[in-house]
């Protein structure tokens, strides 16, 4: 498979299990998984203002001091079904 993006500025990068392509103020995330012996593809589309830039920004800096702090943020109360540590925290 192939993954080919040609617009000027923009980026391409892995993060998990998702592609992300980045363009100015523009974020998609691809989604790709095989069930029954079928590539099944889904995006989501978010557009990013200054708004939603400082919460990412407040987000990591939150993340940043708990690791700092050594503090530990316990298990999720709920998980998603595609979460590649599932097995690990519910066993």
């Amino acid at each position: 498979m192939q993954v080919l993006v040609s617009n000027y500025g923009s980026f391409l990068g892995k993060k998990s299990e998702r592609l992300v392509v980045k363009e100015n103020n523009k974020i998609c995330i691809v989604y790709a998984e095989f069930r029954d012996d079928r590539l099944i593809v889904t995006k989501d589309i978010h557009i990013i203002d200054d708004e939603l830039r400082q919460w990412f920004i407040e987000e990591r800096d939150e993340k940043m001091r708990m690791i700092y702090e050594e503090i530990d943020p316990g298990l999720a109360n709920k998980c998603p079904e595609n979460c590649p540590h599932l097995a690990v925290c519910c066993g």
